[in-house]
């Protein structure tokens, strides 16, 4: 493999550089130096795992492995010459992948990154906001835990 989600699909990682480089990146991106295409990434959001058995992939809260759709939430950050660079997130440690519980449906994807749903529900999903509604203040602990 030459790039590939890391096995909870909430995170990837480039395997092989040169091959990416040299066969996917032309394809779908302008840039042609591994330089260029991770500064590409942190002004998409994609935080480097710096820590843990996803060490050197990327991630973001809105790519995740089976849910294109949560990819509409990926905005290019706009750049502040004159602000501070944020430290990363991960900067002390990584994410915890293993106590997230899995993704099972869009909708439930799109509650536990925080995006507004009004206009983008899904209509049919039985006991989806019966659902939200139970697990909102877990939800709300692991973004508490997340941030500390």
């Amino acid at each position: 493999d030459i790039i590939s989600f890391t096995h909870d699909g909430r995170a990837f990682e480039i395997h092989k550089p040169d091959r990416f480089f040299h066969e996917i990146v032309p394809r779908y991106f302008k840039q042609s130096r591994l330089s260029s295409f991770k500064r590409q990434l942190n002004l998409y959001g994609f935080e480097l795992i710096s820590a843990g058995p996803s060490r050197g992939g990327y991630y973001h809260d809105s790519f995740q492995r089976d849910h294109p759709e949560l990819c509409r939430e990926i905005r290019r950050r706009d750049i502040r010459l004159h602000s501070k660079p944020k430290s990363s997130r991960w900067e002390n440690s990584a994410p915890d992948f293993y106590s997230m519980p899995p993704i099972t449906s869009s909708k439930e994807a799109r509650h536990q990154i925080g995006c507004n749903q009004s206009d983008t529900d899904e209509k049919g999903e039985a006991g989806a906001s019966d659902t939200a509604d139970s697990s909102e203040q877990s939800d709300t602990e692991r973004t508490k835990a997340r941030k500390r």
